[in-house]
């Protein structure tokens, strides 16, 4: 099951068979009176045990519990084991990097004017990965399958 667990950060951690996601914020796609730009960096804790451990990060236009970030229509993610980008369940390559290593920061950057979302890694803006609804609000979040992994919200 998933623990979340609060301090000066936010830490997650899962570790069962089965697909499990937590959202932690929403995003308003909106420019009025706020910075058109939410952005939120995770740093990699823990790896997890198995080869079979998928880990995404992206957004959502809805919550849910079961499923991952990319699986359907309304939302994308990135693939951190692989750095393949997701919607509907479909993906294609976007991150040549190889998969995530302990203690590297991966940031999520939503720009509310061009309704984008784009992915930093390692110091290294990896450009737009997705055109997004601008006119809905969006929840960050993260979903893990079989991994005893841990990730940590920075900001």
């Amino acid at each position: 099951s998933a623990r979340v667990s609060s301090g000066p950060w936010l830490s997650l951690s899962f570790g069962t068979k089965s697909w499990e996601s937590i959202f932690l914020s929403t995003v308003r796609l909106t420019s009025h009176g706020a910075s058109p730009v939410s952005s939120f960096t995770f740093r990699v804790d823990s790896l997890g045990y198995s080869q079979n451990c998928d880990v995404f990060i992206g957004v959502s236009q809805t919550c849910f519990s079961s499923g991952y970030i990319g699986q359907s229509v309304d939302s994308w993610g990135i693939q951190l084991n692989t750095g393949n980008k997701y919607t509907n369940g479909m993906f294609s390559p976007y991150d040549t990097q190889g998969k995530v290593t302990i203690g590297e920061e991966i940031t999520v950057c939503v720009d509310a004017l061009a309704g984008t979302l784009q992915v930093a890694r390692k110091g290294r803006n990896l450009g737009t990965a997705f055109v997004v609804n601008a006119s809905s609000p969006l929840f960050v979040g993260v979903s893990m399958y079989n991994c005893g992994c841990s990730l940590t919200l920075l900001q």
